[in-house]
């Protein structure tokens, strides 16, 4: 469907405060096709929305980079 909004979820383990989140949602917001990226820092639930199709392995190597590990 054109325009199709989807989701896909990822489990991050090891942000602990405010700039954790802040630094995952911006790293995240700059793969292709992300249109919005939410955080629950007590949960660690990164929940990403895209449009067409997303590069996981990117999202996953983004929160990586930044010495968080992703539940896989």
């Amino acid at each position: 469907m054109f325009g199709k909004k989807m989701t896909k979820e990822f489990h991050v383990e090891g942000m602990t405060c405010e700039g954790c989140m802040n630094r995952v949602k911006k790293a995240v917001s700059m793969v292709p096709n992300v249109t919005a990226v939410d955080v629950v820092l007590e949960t660690g639930l990164v929940t990403v929305h895209y449009r067409k199709s997303l590069d996981e392995d990117m999202v996953i190597s983004k929160i990586e980079n930044l010495d968080f590990q992703v539940k896989r």
